[in-house]
């Protein structure tokens, strides 16, 4: 009986080591675990900083926009429209970004025709090209086909304007200019050789 005893007694000690061999072993993975935690914790609190950062460039840099840009772009949207209304565009700052809207206040965003959105994106981009003009030192601008979708007499208007912009240097010294109309391609070189201005046409042959 005394070695029943101490049989058991053996074995419920080796079961008692294994089991806490067993919990120490779990103890160092979750020891492990906690510290991958607070690691990834760590990345996470970082992460979220960067991402504040970044939402408060973006809104400095869209409240610029909006300062030196905005006041431009009716003038220049105006020059390219040729209304002879009020019916300009306007930037105005609201709580979830930059909205367009006309001189009643009224957005306007989903109205615009194809071919007043083609007049915005060029008058935004006159507009920001002088309003940073004292910040850009390789004047030098890139216009793909957007008169593509405008009528004869916006695509006056556009080329007027550019031949202006161009003949004073004081904002676009160099500009390439891609168009597949050969009707609009043969007015702008009209109009730019009509003001001196030199130009080079480069077909896709050249490129081969």
């Amino acid at each position: 009986m005394s070695k029943i005893n101490a049989i058991d007694s053996i074995l419920a000690n080796q079961t008692l080591s294994d089991l806490n061999q067993k919990l120490e072993e779990e103890n160092k993975k979750n020891q492990k675990l906690d510290a991958e935690i607070e690691k990834l914790q760590k990345l996470k609190d970082i992460a979220s900083q960067r991402a504040n950062d970044i939402r408060d460039v973006v809104e400095k840099l869209s409240k610029d926009e909006h300062e030196k840009v905005g006041p431009a772009l009716s003038k220049f949207y105006n020059k390219l429209i040729r209304l002879n209304s009020n019916e300009g565009i306007n930037i105005v700052q609201e709580n979830e970004g930059i909205s367009l809207v006309d001189d009643k206040g009224k957005n306007i965003v989903n109205v615009l025709s194809n071919g007043q959105i083609s007049v915005f994106m060029l008058a935004h981009f006159f507009a920001g090209i002088n309003a940073r003009n004292d910040r850009e030192k390789m004047k030098v601008f890139f216009i793909d086909d957007l008169t593509a979708c405008m009528d004869d007499v916006n695509m006056l208007a556009f080329m007027d304007l550019l031949k202006y912009q161009m003949t004073s240097k004081a904002t676009m010294e160099q500009l390439f200019f891609i168009t597949c109309d050969d009707r609009i391609s043969k007015l702008l070189k009209y109009k730019l050789k009509g003001r001196g201005i030199e130009l080079r046409e480069l077909l896709e042959t050249d490129f081969a």
